[in-house]
């Protein structure tokens, strides 16, 4: 099923474009399918990425440099992200040779996104809390959502202070980003988990609020307001 949804959308694309379809093109058919996992896998496996890259430098004057650079990124990631979930071991090493050869001062994010979504999706919290505390603090410090899940999955997974103090400051930050329901409900959590309860209830206190107005699910923050009111 994978390989011919995939096949159907390349055919489209080459179809669209004549028998020899070009390079401005070729890239903005690439980039509208980014966000679909199988599609964009079928280009790496399939060799059209390898053929993009051999015009890369006519593409990045037509584009710019960083643009083509996040559309070959992104191929990147779901192509590790499938060795790693096949745990094909030859696939990981060559692709991360490639990922080096092709991405530039992205490398290193992606690897490292991908070995931090392989620990939590396996379960392994302690090597995914190593590889997030860096990688959150790098990479993601202007990413509400990015910031806001990760303290979440910090507050599910761990006792350690210094971890959900790191979390707290995380979440911290995606309340100044975004002062939403959720981002109000998981600081709360955290400062209850951390014993600062009187924190805790008056930020729970706001998410109620906030969910009211906005018209959000707020069971979660009252559970944790009546747990606080019984102590």
């Amino acid at each position: 099923m994978r390989r011919t949804l995939a096949s159907a959308i390349i055919v489209a694309w080459m179809a669209g474009c004549g028998t020899k379809p070009g390079l401005r093109e070729n890239w903005a058919r690439l980039n509208r399918h980014l966000e679909n996992f199988d599609s964009t896998l079928y280009f790496y496996n399939s060799g059209q990425l390898a053929e993009l890259l051999a015009s890369r430098s006519e593409a990045e004057k037509l584009f710019t440099a960083d643009s083509v650079r996040i559309t070959v990124s992104r191929v990147y990631e779901f192509a590790l992200k499938d060795a790693y979930d096949k745990r094909d071991t030859v696939q990981i090493k060559k692709l991360e040779n490639e990922i080096h050869a092709h991405t530039g001062s992205e490398a290193a994010r992606i690897l490292a996104h991908i070995k931090m979504s392989d620990y939590y999706d396996r379960g392994d919290f302690t090597n995914y809390s190593a590889v997030a505390s860096d990688y959150v603090d790098k990479y993601c410090m202007d990413n509400e959502g990015q910031l806001g899940w990760s303290a979440w999955a910090f507050y599910e997974h761990t006792e350690d202070t210094i971890l959900l103090q790191k979390a707290l400051g995380w979440s911290s930050r995606a309340i100044e980003l975004a002062p939403i329901y959720a981002n109000m409900d998981t600081y709360a959590h955290l400062c209850f988990k951390l014993g600062r309860k009187e924190e805790a209830r008056q930020m729970l206190i706001k998410a109620i609020e906030k969910a009211k107005k906005e018209g959000e699910d707020y069971k979660s923050s009252e559970d944790l307001l009546a747990l606080l009111t019984k102590e």
